[in-house]
């Protein structure tokens, strides 16, 4: 079939249209079609893309725009069919290319009743949507690889003027995305009316999945610049007729813009790996691209993906079918995959995790399998960003506080826990404030693990202290009861399981005591047998005085204290008057000792309740008889109460008490101080 033959069967639509009253009903559904105004721009692209386009450029003047690219692939025959028929496309079976609806074309018509084409042998005009024409046409051949559009704003409903600032407002929309997912178009050019111009230009790198894109702007005299991590394949799927077809998938992460800019003013390469740290950062949003962004699909990631998926016809939302499942199962294989090269290249941070979903977050239900597959391969693959450095499956790793891990490394918690001291243990702690980081270590079930569980271990394995503590220096100890005694604060109700622990260092530097059996050291001392002295490093080391006071305020929760009189009393009392263990020896000295504690600390007379402290007046096998508080009666010469006689008068029964020694008149003590103490 020629030109002419095709022209002829066009035109018998047209008048067959027009008799019938289709023609205007079908412009307007043709060309209304699409989401903004200008949508024909995208179209345009896309056929350059497919045509293997490398440059591309509009052109747009006060009555038209222009475009124009370098496409290896002219026009034939077929191609002047497929542009000017509708619903049928020379794309059609060509499930990598874009352009797979026969009216995106048609988008132009919003604006123009004769646009114009020139490519290879053909040089056509087209009148009524679909009658390519050549009258009043002369032949320009643009060149080897050239193909030209050409717009005139001639559509009655859209005025010149309204048409151009449209257009020039999309132009200048163009940004980084419109040629993140294209695979030839390389560079965009456009012109404006005024002769200002802008560009976009896509660069590929010397490093692996790294792509920069410049945008040049109106009225900035330099190009932004954006670089994207990019990782594509190819994948298999089955077409609605059950028939295999390539498709290429890709996704896309920001690379921090300030990042890479550092880098680029680096001029040797080694000094750009090892003065510029890189880092992906989060989309907000992320975008779903067919190509170019479909702008009314909501993904809610923060990356950008690209699949062909089946969409509406006018590109900007796919549509619910096995197909497209097929391919977001592919794109999250994809994800899943890209995660091993992001972790090489240094990226994969736990800063980097809050770019990654995760299950506090309202992803739509077709979008969920990528996070699902992501927490699937992070806790099988070595991916996990850890505390010490490296990564490590999320299936047997834990997750504390930043102070905590910090002060109990991986080889403290291995001995604690019981496992091999040369894995990793501790999870790298997210930032603060980011909150994104921290649910998706949530999404990955890594088990938490804090102060109650390390109280836990020391009660259930006492040996610990032998085997961990007692290794550490002091300076670690004022850190560790530092922290417990934050967590304390918070905590209260753990004060008794920490108090009946035996974690306090004594002076001697390996013996561990509870802190009831423990005293701060004084100025003058600080080894004690009697009273047993905390080692005075683990409150007072280094600089630090926040911590320091912290260790000591914890100590003294679980009943650390000064040593006091009251102290020394019971600890004279334990020595030398218990049952069985009687020593007179220092017991003047004693007795008046435990007078002037009570009339200072009148409350301790307990204190004396159950020892032997007192001489009795027992004169039985020349011995000296001593006797509890309970059992003995003041009488003369301390009193003048009469109890004497009354007990000489009951005998030698085995309940009676006994009156107090008058030897105590030799020790000099004011018989009414010795009477009330007694």
């Amino acid at each position: 079939m020629s030109l002419e033959k095709l022209r002829q069967k066009r035109l018998k639509w047209v008048e067959a249209n027009r008799e019938n009253g289709f023609d205007d009903g079908i412009r307007r559904l043709l060309t209304d079609l699409y989401p903004d105004n200008a949508h024909f721009i995208y179209e345009l692209l896309q056929n350059a893309e497919d045509a293997g386009a490398t440059e591309v450029r509009f052109i747009l003047r006060e009555n038209s725009v222009e475009f124009e690219h370098n496409g290896a692939r002219l026009f034939t025959l077929e191609d002047v069919d497929s542009i000017t028929s509708i619903g049928f496309s020379t794309k059609r079976e060509d499930h990598t290319s874009i352009g797979k609806f026969g009216v995106g074309f048609k988008a132009v018509f919003a604006y123009t009743e004769t646009p114009e084409v020139v490519s290879g042998e053909y040089h056509f005009r087209i009148r009524d949507l679909v009658v390519p024409d050549t009258e009043e046409l002369a032949f320009c051949p643009r060149g080897e690889k050239q193909t030209y559009f050409s717009f005139p704003f001639d559509n009655d409903a859209k005025p010149p003027e309204k048409a151009r600032d449209e257009i020039e407002r999309n132009l200048q929309k163009l940004d980084e995305s419109t040629l993140l997912f294209l695979s030839n178009i390389k560079k965009i050019e456009y012109r404006l009316p005024d002769s200002t111009e802008g560009f976009i230009e896509r660069r590929e790198t010397d490093q692996e999945n790294r792509i920069e894109i410049l945008v040049q702007r109106l009225g900035y005299s330099e190009p932004d610049s954006v670089s994207f991590l990019r990782f594509e394949k190819e994948v298999e799927i089955n077409d609605e007729d059950g028939a295999p077809k390539l498709c290429r998938i890709a996704i896309a992460f920001l690379l921090d813009r300030e990042q890479e800019q550092a880098a680029r003013r680096s001029t040797k390469r080694q000094e750009r790996s090892q003065s510029v740290q890189r880092r992906i950062k989060s989309l907000e949003p992320g975008q779903v691209s067919i190509y170019f962004p479909a702008e009314k699909e909501t993904s809610n990631l923060r990356f950008h993906l690209h699949s062909p998926f089946a969409s509406t016809v006018a590109r900007d939302s796919i549509r619910d079918c096995p197909e497209n499942d097929e391919l977001r199962d592919h794109l999250a294989d994809l994800i899943a995959e890209s995660m091993a090269a992001i972790r090489e290249q240094g990226l994969l941070t736990v800063e980097f995790l809050a770019t990654l979903p995760n299950d506090q977050e309202s992803l739509p239900s077709f979008y969920k399998p990528i996070m699902e597959r992501l927490v699937e391969v992070f806790k099988k693959e070595k991916l996990f960003p850890m505390k010490q450095g490296g990564h490590a499956p999320a299936s047997g790793i834990y997750r504390g506080s930043r102070q905590l891990s910090e002060l109990i490394g991986d080889e403290d918690l291995a001995t604690i826990l019981r496992k091999d001291s040369s894995l990793p243990l501790w999870a790298a702690n997210a930032p603060q404030r980011n909150q994104e980081a921290n649910n998706f270590l949530s999404s990955l079930g890594i088990s938490k693990w804090d102060e109650k569980d390390l109280i836990r271990e020391l009660s259930e394995q006492p040996d610990l202290v032998k085997t961990w503590l007692k290794d550490k220096p002091d300076e670690w100890h004022q850190e560790f009861y530092a922290l417990l005694g934050d967590f304390l604060s918070n905590q209260s109700m753990y004060t008794d399981d920490l108090s009946n622990l035996s974690i306090v260092r004594i002076s001697d530097g390996t013996t561990y005591k509870k802190g009831k059996d423990c005293y701060f050291p004084s100025d003058d001392v600080e080894h004690d047998e009697k009273f047993p002295r905390v080692a005075k490093g683990v409150y007072s080391s280094e600089k630090n005085k926040d911590q320091q006071k912290k260790a000591r305020e914890f100590l003294e929760d679980i009943d650390v204290s000064e040593v006091e009189e009251s102290d020394r009393v019971e600890a004279i009392l334990k020595q030398r008057y218990g049952k069985g263990s009687i020593c007179g020896q220092h017991h003047e000295q004693d007795i008046k000792r435990f007078i002037a504690l009570i009339e200072k600390q009148p409350s301790r007379t307990l204190l004396f309740k159950n020892y032997f402290i007192f001489k009795i007046d027992k004169n039985l096998d020349n011995k000296t008889w001593w006797a509890k508080p309970s059992i003995v009666f003041l009488d003369s010469p301390y009193r003048d109460t009469g109890l004497g006689a009354y007990y000489d008068a009951l005998g030698e029964d085995s309940d009676r008490k006994w009156a107090l020694s008058p030897e105590y008149e030799k020790y000099g003590i004011d018989p009414e101080r010795l009477g009330k103490f007694a």
